[in-house]
Parts: C-alpha cells; structure tokens; sequence
C-alpha cells in the first residue's frame, strides 16, 4: 500500500509540476519557480518512500502555485483597470 500511495504521489506531484511550470510561461509569476521546486521536492519524497514529507512539499506546491496565478490574475486585472481609467 506504501508504494502504491508513493506512487500516486509522485503522478501528483510530477502533475503540478508541469502546471507550476506552465504557470511561470503563461501568467509570468516568477512565484511558481518555488512551486516547481517544491513540486520537483515532493517527486523525490514520493521515490523515496518519505510519504510525509512528499505529502506536504506537494501541499505547499500547490498553495504556492495557486497563490501565484491569483497574484498574476490580481496583477493583470489591476493594470487592465488603470489602463481604461487613464
């Protein structure tokens, strides 16, 4: 069972990764290079059988990847608006 929930993890992990790194090309927040490395952190927890620690680098992956493209949305809104008042 501890294999198969490493395993799981480490599909998760790599998952968000990929989006983390998406994030970095397509919103420009250099935030999500820390998710990838979290992410990348959580992959090799996975491998290495350390579910607990796997388990919370991929939480904070995934908070720093969302808290990323929020900052971005906010950001891009905020100029969008100053643009059309000015």
């Amino acid at each position: 069972m501890s294999r198969n929930r490493g395993a799981e993890l480490g599909r998760e992990a790599h998952h968000w990764m990929l989006l983390s790194a998406a994030s970095i090309f397509l919103c420009g927040s250099c935030v999500s290079i820390a998710a990838v490395l979290l992410c990348y952190m959580a992959q090799q927890d996975a491998r290495r059988d350390a579910l607990a620690e796997a388990t919370a680098h991929l939480r904070w992956g995934k908070r720093v990847t969302i808290g990323g493209v929020f900052l971005s949305a906010l950001g891009g809104s905020l100029v969008l608006a100053l643009r059309t008042l000015a």
